[in-house]
């Protein structure tokens, strides 16, 4: 249990997010450090990017 927020500790901090309420999920104390669960979410932003160099690289395609 303890590596496995050691775990989720680091890859908040990597995120460049470190220690932000994004990662927590709730439990019995939502604002502690312990329900941090940076593994299990996926930021919406993230997705905003992808999406956009999905849609760059198919326009690259299409030009093609």
């Amino acid at each position: 249990a303890r590596e496995a927020l050691w775990a989720e500790l680091k890859a908040g901090a990597e995120s460049g997010w470190d220690f932000s309420s994004r990662w927590l999920i709730g439990g019995q104390d939502p604002s502690s450090l312990s329900s941090i669960r940076t593994s299990k979410l996926v930021p919406v932003d993230l997705n905003a990017f992808l999406c956009q160099a999905e849609a760059l690289m198919s326009s690259f395609h299409a030009s093609l």
